[in-house]
């Protein structure tokens, strides 16, 4: 539906001829042009998150490699850098909970 251009009653998108007060409408309505709001990163993640659960078994074998992997291996040599083995083990143990925090938090959906 849309308004006419000249009474602005609403009629059919197929409609040429307003049947209020018979004022040609023209062509149709010009499409959308406005470019698409940016995604947020929750959008993103989620965007990951299903093209990873659509490729099966394979996917989930591939997430921990791709993304935890080298996240708690990077946690874990800044803790051991700067506290030694305790603090590497700290850092591990964190990186993944911040991991399967954030997992959990996109598909949450809140």
């Amino acid at each position: 539906m849309r308004p006419c251009r000249q009474c602005r009653a609403p009629i059919e998108n197929r409609i040429a001829v307003c049947p209020q007060c018979g004022t040609a409408q023209g062509g149709a309505p010009k499409p959308n042009t406005d470019p698409s709001p940016p995604q947020t990163q929750r959008a993103l993640t989620r965007q990951i998150l299903e093209g990873v659960s659509d490729t099966g078994w394979l996917g989930l074998a591939v997430i921990p490699f791709v993304f935890v992997f080298p996240f708690v291996l990077a946690c874990g040599a800044v803790g051991y850098l700067i506290a030694g083995q305790t603090g590497a083990a700290v850092g591990a143990v964190g990186a993944i909970a911040l991991t399967l925090g954030a997992v959990i938090w996109a598909e949450s959906g809140v």
